[in-house]
């Protein structure tokens, strides 16, 4: 009767393991979509990282009168000016939205749960009403590319709005219509391949909209939030945090 028991609560043991055995390997597989990085890339990563740390450490929401001007001028918007003269320009629709057409928005909120994602969050504004941005279904259900309101005032804590300086009417009216019409796509995951318009995460996103137009808003590599940020062809218009 023991040998019994004994032979009993071995198979069941042994049942044990290979239903444990069979749920990692269907984890492990659901897994295998990220791709494994090279030693480059895994150095590319901790580089950008160590950018988007450093950025936030020295974070700052001074922005200059002359910055302002720029703006308004190269995005045709009025410029106005307060009783102590301080300058501002209307370009959103609401009390909690940011830029214009074509703008790009930044924040340190993660678009991306993948242990392999730099940091940051780009989304590409269409008006004062939408932005169009891609998250992975790990931060929220609305999983790939879609359209979200402009209210990233109440969204986020700490937030930098970017243009792209001297470009004309035309490539912003372009780069917000490229965005837009990317909606539904799937998120990429594959962050390396940025080149690749089926999938889009949200800086490849921003960046091929301005790319399209002859605007290389990266320096090689991924395409991180950061890098967009910390591109010569944008600058700060707005920042809060």
């Amino acid at each position: 009767m023991k040998s019994n028991f004994l032979k009993m609560g071995i198979a069941g043991i042994c049942t044990s393991v290979l239903l444990f055995g069979s749920s990692s390997l269907t984890l492990a597989k659901e897994n295998s979509s990220e791709p494994q990085l090279t030693k480059a890339q895994q150095l590319e990563l901790k580089k950008a990282k160590e950018k988007e740390q450093q950025l936030l450490k020295n974070w700052s929401n001074k922005i200059s009168q002359d910055t302002i001007k720029e703006y308004a001028k190269d995005k045709k918007l009025t410029l106005k000016k307060d009783s102590i003269g301080k300058y501002s320009v209307s370009s959103s629709s609401s009390k909690y939205s940011i830029g214009s057409k074509g703008d790009i928005l930044y924040t340190n909120s993660k678009g991306s749960s993948s242990g392999s994602w730099a940091g940051g969050h780009i989304a590409v504004v269409i008006n004062g009403n939408n932005t169009v941005e891609a998250f992975h279904k790990s931060v929220t259900s609305k999983d790939g590319v879609r359209l979200w309101p402009n209210d990233w005032k109440k969204r986020y804590k700490k937030i930098k709005g970017l243009w792209v300086r001297k470009a004309t009417d035309k490539d912003y009216n372009y780069a917000a219509s490229y965005a837009r019409g990317q909606v539904g796509k799937k998120y990429n995951i594959n962050f390396w391949n940025k080149k690749t318009t089926k999938k889009f995460y949200c800086s490849q996103l921003a960046w091929r909209a301005w790319y399209n137009k002859g605007y290389n808003l990266d320096d090689g590599g991924a395409v991180w939030p950061i890098d967009i940020y910390e591109d010569k062809q944008t600058k700060t218009f707005y920042s809060k945090g």
